[in-house]
């Protein structure tokens, strides 16, 4: 028993020990992740992330997403109000469409936690920016691989989402009222964009 407990303080410090005694190859591994984040990673995502966030901030899209008169609460099994997250969100990839899903569930009169998880896991796919201008282009100097690639994966994600998720979902009201300041969108849209690509090329 304690030497399952004192287990995992020797491998901290063998870990530590490691890293030490490999200073060298550790700042090149370090400065080498660095380089991909700003030269591949960053600008491949962010257009996509910024765009897909201002539409959403700022509202643009809504009205023609709440008024289309298809089944989406049968279909994708989520509530009308979540669709342009979900579909931004498989656009600029996984955080931006989930934050914004989390923002209208609070402001909404749904109490649907079904459809709201339904919604999430829906729009938790990687973005264009990642798939194809990173994955595809630059790392496999193939566009159409990276098109394949994203294809593939929104097809999947639809189809697992079929056979794993409920549909036949309720339709809640949001009230979009009026539209945000374009400033305000825009600002907000850089701050999260920024935001979260700090956070990935973090865990980079």
């Amino acid at each position: 028993m304690k030497l399952k407990r004192l287990a995992p303080v020797f491998l901290t410090i063998f870990l530590f020990v490691l890293f030490f005694t490999n200073a060298k190859y550790t700042n090149n591994s370090i400065a080498d992740s660095i380089d991909f984040c700003l030269k591949t990673l960053i600008p491949s995502v962010f257009p996509f992330m910024l765009v897909s966030s201002f539409l959403i901030n700022s509202r643009l899209i809504d009205d023609i997403i709440l008024k289309a008169k298809i089944p989406v609460e049968n279909i994708l099994g989520v509530c009308r109000i979540y669709l342009s997250s979900v579909i931004l969100g498989s656009v600029s990839g996984y955080v931006t469409g989930p934050k914004c899903i989390c923002a209208i569930y609070s402001s909404s009169n749904s109490n649907d936690k079904e459809s709201f998880s339904n919604s999430v896991i829906l729009s938790s796919n990687c973005g264009i920016g990642f798939v194809v201008s990173c994955v595809g282009i630059i790392i496999w100097d193939s566009i159409t691989f990276g098109i394949f690639l994203y294809t593939l994966q929104i097809l999947i994600s639809l189809l697992l989402g079929k056979l794993l998720l409920k549909g036949n979902v309720k339709n809640y009201d949001y009230n979009i009222g009026k539209r945000a300041d374009f400033t305000d969108s825009f600002t907000l849209s850089v701050t999260n964009t920024a935001s979260s690509l700090i956070g990935i090329s973090a865990f980079v």
